[in-house]
């Protein structure tokens, strides 16, 4: 009895089934989209056939690595400039369809948010470097306010200091008149009158420090004041 022997089924490629010309495409095709896998989107299928019964596969795979790289480029040139801080550059839509034109849409918006947001950012910093001008004026303002309360402070220390001694020397004439008796009682009357007029200056010096006082310490706080909001938008600023 003869014992029949089972040969294993013989595997053929792909390639060696198709005919020789369409085995020829489906290569060219897979090479093509071998590179774009790899990150080269400028390969393509060229010089199709078009009386080939793959063209308009193989016009469409170069279709969509096109598109694919025009998405590319064009996303790529936006963000460059964005990361610059140059928000004009937008994603052409032209030749977009579907999912990239979605996509290049989103984009733009993104740049022009980041447009906005930048503008923003550059105004209330205008705005900052502004009041920082401001209150240095303000300080200028202030020191001199307070140097010249010093002054004014100076100047009534001297008049006190005038009215002390037209006192001291009211009270010497006066003292004087009532010594002579009656012939110096005219200039008893005008020396009273200087004492109380000398009198009427001292308190008025008085007030007048006082309220310097309350001035200069007014000031003091003021250009406190200033001086920390100033550090404080320098802070921000850093």
């Amino acid at each position: 009895m003869t014992t029949m022997q089972h040969r294993p089924p013989q595997h053929h490629s792909t390639s060696e089934q198709l005919p020789p010309e369409i085995a020829k495409w489906v290569a060219e095709a897979t090479r093509v989209c071998r590179e774009a896998s790899r990150g080269n989107l400028e390969a393509r299928i060229l010089r199709i056939d078009p009386d080939c019964e793959l063209a308009e596969l193989l016009n469409s795979i170069n279709r969509m690595l096109d598109m694919t790289d025009a998405f590319v480029r064009e996303s790529t040139a936006s963000l460059e400039y964005a990361s610059k801080g140059r928000f004009f550059r937008r994603v052409l839509l032209n030749g977009m369809l579907g999912s990239f034109r979605k996509a290049a849409k989103s984009i733009n918006g993104a740049t022009r948010q980041m447009d906005v947001k930048t503008r923003d950012l550059e105004a209330a910093e205008t705005r900052r470097e502004q009041l920082a001008g401001d209150f240095s004026r303000t300080i200028d303002v202030v020191t001199g306010l307070a140097e010249t309360t010093q002054r004014i402070d100076g100047f009534s220390k001297v008049i006190k200091t005038i009215a002390d001694q037209t006192n001291l020397l009211a009270l010497n004439a006066a003292i004087e008149a009532a010594r002579v008796g009656d012939a110096g009682k005219g200039f008893a009357v005008v020396a009273d009158e200087v004492k109380r007029l000398s009198h009427q200056t001292s308190e008025a010096t008085k007030e007048i420090e006082s309220q310097l006082e309350s001035v200069q310490s007014a000031t003091k706080e003021t250009v406190e004041s200033i001086n920390k909001v100033r550090t404080v938008l320098a802070e921000q600023s850093s």
